[in-house]
């Protein structure tokens, strides 16, 4: 039996489809007998620390009953957490949450940038609210040392497109695996790093320009501050040096950098080349 019949049959639904088949997870959109829809998300137990990912689907559902714009963790059997045999008989973990209905927003579309750093305030906001847990520092910010002393507190980890849909004028933000504590600043530059990164390598640096104004405007408007662009600055070069720090000893490096082909390692390394620092 593979392991979307076993998904099937665990969770009781009428159809599973896999969605996503990635090195450090593998997802599926499931449709419950009652037209429900969820998402199933299977995890390599063998690289996951199980406390840690308990933490993590703690805060989110106790983040969802604050925010209705967090997809919000959905039992099976009665917990948030599960154990369930992969294709190959391995043990994995089986987390579950609500579909996120919508589309992806446009990062160039000045509307949907500002819409985006609106979002990322509000959530900010919430997640601040939350108690404190047993999850670390986001990846980057354990690969380098930063020299900000700023507020820390729980962050999304991975906020970007792929990770948000908009219907109407509501945005829903899901995928919170990589979640940990850090400054805001760096969430806000983290966020900019990515757009930066795609528009690069696709060489559509106009892009970019456009989404860090709107991107920055938004968070500010609805944060009720202005954002300091120094600190976000310093933030972008931390990112980057870690991601070359991570090329150069790639058994440290996050599992999709460690299982990445050698192409896209080059593809990375001729980002890193092109990128103008933004602090001395």
């Amino acid at each position: 039996m593979d392991l979307a019949a076993r998904l099937l049959k665990r969770i009781g639904a009428a159809a599973v489809q896999e969605v996503v088949e990635g090195h450090q997870s593998r997802v599926f959109e499931v449709t419950l007998v009652d037209g429900q829809r969820l998402v199933a998300k299977v995890l390599d137990a063998s690289i996951a620390v199980i406390d840690v990912v308990v933490a993590r689907v703690d805060a989110v559902a106790e983040l969802a009953d604050l925010d209705p714009r967090v997809c919000r963790p959905v039992p099976i059997d009665g917990g948030l957490v599960n154990v369930i045999d992969d294709d190959a008989g391995r043990s994995t973990l089986l987390l579950c949450s609500e579909f996120a209905e919508g589309v992806a927003l446009d990062v160039g579309n000045r509307s949907e940038a500002e819409l985006m750093g609106k979002t990322l305030a509000g959530l900010h906001s919430s997640l601040a609210r939350l108690t404190t847990r047993g999850i670390p520092q986001v990846a980057a910010l354990r690969a380098v040392q930063s020299n900000v002393d700023d507020e820390v507190q729980l962050l999304h980890g991975d906020f970007n497109t792929g990770n948000l849909r908009r219907s109407e004028s509501m945005v829903r933000v899901f995928d919170f695996e990589d979640c940990g504590y850090g400054p805001r600043s760096f969430e806000i530059a983290n966020a900019l790093y990515m757009v930066l990164f795609s528009s690069t390598i696709e060489s559509e640096v106009s892009r970019y320009r456009t989404f860090e104004d709107a991107f920055l405007s938004g968070y500010g408007i609805e944060d009720g501050r202005d954002v300091d662009r120094r600190t976000i600055g310093h933030f972008i070069d931390l990112r980057v040096r870690a991601l070359e720090g991570w090329l150069d000893d790639v058994p440290s490096a996050p599992v999709g950098i460690r299982t990445a082909t050698p192409q896209w390692h080059q593809t990375l390394r001729s980002f890193i080349t092109s990128y103008e620092r933004r602090q001395p």
